[in-house]
């Protein structure tokens, strides 16, 4: 005897996801989430006690990809990451560009303090060149002065003295200190010294 009130069944089949039918249920309904992209077929088939089994009923599908996964976005993506790494290349050489002209200021920076350690080197060497000459010049000028103090009263005592022999002697000694050649290494020295400083050393300094 056929029951009036047997419910209807309904079976489910989502082709490219399961393999096989869905057992019999009363539910009218079925949910799929998370599907990947694709195409799909989804299959349904009912039954009662009346009817038997209907025919079955077949709905083919697209599961369009997300729109971070089209072929848009990738075109973006492509996009932003040639823009970024134009940017990097960009900020690289302008990093590497000031890094070269810090290196070439300091550079700059260590030959200028060579050439100033170089130049006070070269001042106080002048320096003392000079002091040695000035030195050199007043030693001289006293030596003078004494010789000729020297000479000075030799002279008077020549003038004094009598005696023949005696006034030989102090007439060598006169001519003695009247000879240029007593003085001539003392003038060889200045003049070396006067060439030293003005001469070879201005040009070093040059």
């Amino acid at each position: 005897m056929v029951n009036p009130y047997q419910p209807t069944e309904f079976r489910f089949w989502l082709e490219g996801i399961e393999n096989n039918w869905s057992s019999w249920n009363v539910d009218q309904y079925k949910d799929y989430t998370g599907l990947r992209t694709g195409q799909y077929t989804f299959h349904i088939q009912a039954r009662n006690d009346t009817h038997g089994k209907s025919e079955i009923g077949s709905y083919s599908f697209t599961v369009k990809p997300n729109w971070y996964e089209s072929k848009l976005a990738f075109i973006l993506y492509s996009i932003f990451a040639l823009f970024g790494l134009l940017v990097f290349s960009i900020f690289v050489q302008k990093r590497y560009r000031n890094e070269a002209i810090v290196l070439k200021e300091e550079q700059k920076l260590s030959q200028e303090e060579i050439e100033r350690l170089k130049n006070e080197k070269l001042e106080s060497e002048l320096q003392y060149r000079n002091k040695e000459l000035a030195s050199s010049t007043m030693h001289l000028v006293q030596k003078n002065e004494t010789i000729t103090k020297i000479k000075q009263e030799l002279d008077g005592i020549y003038q004094k003295v009598k005696d023949a022999k005696i006034r030989r002697e102090l007439r060598k000694a006169i001519t003695l200190i009247n000879d240029n050649d007593r003085l001539e290494g003392e003038w060889e020295n200045f003049a070396m010294y006067f060439d030293q400083v003005h001469t070879n050393f201005l040009k070093r300094l040059k």
